[in-house]
């Protein structure tokens, strides 16, 4: 008599524990970001991530599949003043309004629709990788044209697989 295989379980159909338990196995590996695990609402999980001095990053996850990005300076407030989490308003700097676009973008680029939970854990760890590229994002150069700023603008995209930096008009 053949054994039934168990089915893979979705990203998306995880315990919290579980989710938990990757996020503090996972950011060991990143020096200079904090991740605070917020669960505002239920089950669904809200990473605050501070990169340095540099951004918070507010990642709405559904098991181990990411939702919704938002990204603001790191002087910015992520409250509103009834101390509900802001996880709608926009940064009021450009740049980090370019910088949220981008990680929405390479979201939904990591984020197939029934994605196994191996495959969505290993999205969710590039992401981290992919976010904490930004950790210089006023300080490094954009590798095309080699300047810090331009129109006013640092450069806030990144390359997918080499993670190098670009500004919106420079990009390849």
């Amino acid at each position: 008599m053949k054994r039934m295989r168990r089915p893979l379980s979705q990203g998306h159909n995880l315990p919290p524990q579980t989710v938990d338990a990757f996020i503090s196995s996972v950011q060991w590996q990143f020096v200079d970001m904090s991740i605070e695990i917020l669960r505002p609402c239920g089950n669904s999980a809200v990473l605050n991530i501070t990169l340095s001095r540099t951004l918070r990053a507010l990642v709405c996850l559904r098991g181990l599949i990411i939702e919704w990005v938002l990204v603001k300076g790191f002087n910015e407030d992520i409250y509103t003043d009834d101390d509900q989490l802001d996880m709608w308003s926009k940064s009021r700097y450009q740049a980090f309004q370019k910088v949220t676009d981008h990680a929405n973008a390479v979201m939904l680029h990591l984020s197939p629709q029934l994605a196994p939970s191996a495959a969505a854990a290993a999205a969710v760890k590039y992401f981290l990788r992919w976010l904490h590229s930004y950790l210089h994002l006023f300080s490094t150069p954009c590798r095309r044209c080699g300047t810090r700023l331009q129109r006013n603008m640092p450069p806030t995209w990144r390359d997918l697989r080499k993670l190098y930096v670009y500004h919106e008009t420079c990009r390849p």
